[in-house]
């Protein structure tokens, strides 16, 4: 079985996306976004793309100007954001994780309410496998040992996982 048909098969199995709705792919220009984006682009679905530029790496100005290029040459819409992620983490005493997770899910709750839709994010077999353990590690009880689901809703907007 291809991968594309296994995301199709996972996204029929779960029911992560109704007919023509739209999908804004969580795409950071790492290898996992970019094959979702691919992914579903070639799938069919309705599409566009969102890019939080949290200016905690050298790199964060290329990969967003990577990821303008590739949807401008796939015609996709994209929603960027830049944000100094680290002084708002010292702003609001969070760790820079912490902000970061905020600012993204804001971001993506912000666009969701304006467009409609889900938010599509690259996570896989992988990060599930990891949760899954780092859940185990930290003691959680029976109903804590799960992994990433392939539907949610996070701070008020609904996530889906394609590639898990």
């Amino acid at each position: 079985m291809t991968t594309l048909n296994k995301i199709k098969n996972t996204i029929i199995k779960y029911n992560l996306i109704g007919n023509n709705e739209l999908v804004t792919v969580a795409l950071s220009g790492g290898f996992d976004s970019v094959c979702l984006l691919h992914a579903l682009h070639t799938l069919g679905y309705n599409i566009k793309a969102a890019h939080v530029n949290h200016c905690l790496r050298s790199e964060a100005d290329s990969d967003m100007e990577y990821v303008r290029n590739l949807t401008d040459k796939m015609g996709i819409e994209l929603f960027c954001k830049k944000i100094d992620v680290k002084k708002y983490a010292a702003e609001n005493k969070l760790s820079e994780e912490t902000a970061g997770r905020f600012v993204r899910y804001n971001f993506f709750a912000e666009i969701t309410s304006n467009h409609g839709g889900v938010i599509a994010t690259a996570h896989n077999s992988n990060d599930n496998a990891e949760s899954f353990m780092m859940h185990l590690i930290r003691g959680s009880g029976l109903s804590g040992l799960t992994g990433i689901r392939p539907k949610t809703e996070i701070d008020g907007c609904k996530v889906i996982r394609p590639l898990i």
